[in-house]
């Protein structure tokens, strides 16, 4: 009798962060675990991914609305970012840093510079290329004294209004996401500009 060995250098496979397990299953559940692993199946090496929402559904064996719910919590955990261009029939799904919870009484807190930074490479991925140079590359941000305010300074008044009304939902999940808790967001216009 002839055994074979099993080859694994050549099974298909993805990366998914143990906290998409850790902290996504405890707050979301299995079908949002499912969801993002589909995936991550699907991404490529930039953690970008276009399938069908039905594609996931029969992948996951999960309904098309029970998909479309998990995708928006997905998307508001800050595990996924969700870019619908009107071209395409399909949207582009981004896979992001899971999202960081570290204790209060543990963790650092960030200088405002460093956590910007960090909101604006996530947002970066989130939005067309256009809508973030226009709105959000040339932003600066503060920190209050408490550390409980983020102040976000914009170049122009017009840009102040066009973040709060458009883009504060985003921003505000995206600054929470990498901070690790709740900051207040507040825009207002840069001196000396």
């Amino acid at each position: 009798m002839t055994t074979k060995t099993r080859d694994r250098r050549n099974t298909n496979w993805f990366w998914c962060d143990n906290q998409i397990i850790d902290t996504i299953g405890r707050q979301l559940g299995p079908i949002a675990v499912a969801t993002y692993c589909a995936l991550a199946r699907h991404a490529n090496s930039d953690g970008h991914a276009w399938p069908a929402k039905a594609t996931i559904a029969a992948e996951i064996h999960a309904s098309p609305r029970a998909v479309q719910t998990a995708l928006h919590a997905l998307q508001d955990a800050g595990a996924i970012a969700i870019y619908t261009d009107p071209q395409h029939a399909s949207n582009t799904y981004t896979l992001l840093d899971p999202p960081w919870n570290p204790k209060p009484d543990t963790a650092p807190p960030q200088p405002a510079d460093e956590l910007w930074k960090k909101c604006l490479a996530q947002l970066k991925l989130q939005m067309t290329k256009s809508t973030y140079t226009t709105w959000l590359e040339d932003t600066t941000a503060a920190l209050d004294d408490a550390g409980a305010t983020l102040t976000i300074y914009c170049s122009t008044l017009y840009g102040i209004d066009w973040l709060d009304l458009r883009l504060r939902k985003l921003i505000q999940r995206t600054v929470d996401t990498v901070a690790g808790h709740e900051l207040a967001i507040q825009f207002t216009h840069r001196t000396g500009d």
